[in-house]
């Protein structure tokens, strides 16, 4: 298994990985959805990938992407719990079933944490599914009490 940061020639790969968490994590996503979906993740992963958005992959001998994660990189005026601004976001730490309880999120996961502190990030955080908590438990994360209540106006909406 070869482990890496992702290149453009990987995109594909990266979508297809974000488009199986996401059937996952909704349980299935409908034809029309992934019509639209799908063009739109290229175009993202295109303008960003290797810029503010840093993607970890696992690929078996003949290059196909088995684990992938995601670090989104934000820059926001910063205060005492963010001196300089920069934080991350983890998102979409896939394995395909067949390849889990093998260590590889772990080891992207590893690879992601040591870029972070080299990027001087002031923390990096995430959304765990009841799968992904004890991993992230045990690499550190705990859980949080906001001193606020997150709060979201949808915009727009569409049917999943």
């Amino acid at each position: 298994m070869e482990y890496r940061q992702a290149i453009e020639t990987d995109i594909p790969e990266i979508v297809q990985k974000r488009i199986q968490f996401l059937h996952e994590y909704h349980q299935g996503l409908s034809e029309r959805y992934l019509g639209q979906l799908i063009p739109k993740l290229q175009a993202y992963f295109e303008k960003h990938l290797n810029k503010n958005m840093m993607a970890y992959i696992a690929a078996d001998e003949t290059a196909r992407v088995c684990s992938v994660a995601l670090l989104l990189v934000l820059e926001k005026p910063p205060r005492p719990a963010f001196m300089n601004g920069r934080t991350g976001l983890i998102l979409n730490v896939y394995t395909e079933p067949e390849f889990r309880r093998f260590g590889m999120g772990k080891r992207l996961m590893e690879m992601l944490l040591c870029d972070a502190r080299s990027m001087e990030l002031d923390y990096v955080e995430l959304t765990a599914t009841a799968d992904g908590y004890p991993l992230y438990q045990q690499l550190g994360f705990h859980e949080e009490i906001p001193e606020t209540v997150p709060m979201k106006l949808r915009l727009r909406t569409e049917d999943i």
